[in-house]
């Protein structure tokens, strides 16, 4: 008899010493422990190649994740709403001497300077930079302002849907409008290429990030937990 896949765990391939999971088991299989299986083999083949902190992603509002957390010793550290776009409104406001444009080798000490502003210690920086050049299905965005980069993005095509990730504007040039004309620029090229799913990830304490997706036309779908633990 074939039983089929009984549950997967799936490992983020972003990050060196740090691993996001996330996973499932098949609801006719809970309860067997398959899924403290899988987590303890993953957990053994990241110790093997040098990790040293784990992330499990789950639903918010999902207990049993919760409790698979609290079972493994992994701390809450962060939720993050998932977004999509439903109703798009856009502005076409342009400012003057603002200019988006796809990324090419040449920007990437910029992208490495722009990523730091969230991810301060310069070595995580330009690796997470380097990660981006290198993987497939990717397009990576630099915004300027005469000149001067003020923020970036990437897009992630999957088959379902592309997602709006890396999306970070430098503290000086927050609230003058540049984040939106960046995301409303990323949004109408996806629309030419016959792409309308989109979505995207946002800390629900970043209120002046949701503000914008929310006034862009995306809406909360789900809300997902972040646990971590030191391997």
């Amino acid at each position: 008899m074939s039983w089929g896949c009984l549950g997967y765990l799936y490992i983020d391939r972003w990050g060196v010493k740090e691993k996001e999971m996330t996973g499932m088991v098949a609801p006719a299989f809970r309860r067997q422990g398959i899924f403290r299986q899988l987590y303890d083999a993953a957990h053994a083949e990241c110790e093997a190649r040098g990790v040293v902190s784990l992330v499990l992603i789950g639903e918010e509002d999902y207990k049993p994740a919760r409790g698979f957390a609290r079972s493994v010793r992994a701390d809450h550290e962060f939720s993050e709403h998932e977004m999509w776009l439903e109703n798009y409104q856009p502005r076409h406001h342009h400012s003057p001497d603002f200019e988006i444009h796809a990324a090419t080798l040449d920007d990437k000490d910029e992208m490495v300077q722009i990523i730091m502003t969230d991810i301060p210690n310069p070595e995580d920086a330009r690796q997470l930079v380097e990660d981006f050049y290198a993987a497939e299905n990717q397009k990576l965005f630099v915004a300027t302002l005469a000149g001067q980069a003020l923020g970036c993005l990437r897009l992630d095509y999957r088959s379902y849907a592309v997602g709006i990730y890396g999306f970070v504007v430098r503290p000086e040039y927050r609230r003058h409008g540049y984040g939106r004309q960046m995301l409303e620029y990323v949004i109408e090229l996806l629309h030419t290429e016959n792409v309308y799913e989109i979505m995207l990830e946002v800390d629900t304490n970043n209120d002046l990030a949701i503000g914008l997706y929310k006034s862009c036309g995306f809406a909360v779908r789900i809300t997902y937990g972040y646990f971590s633990r030191k391997i």
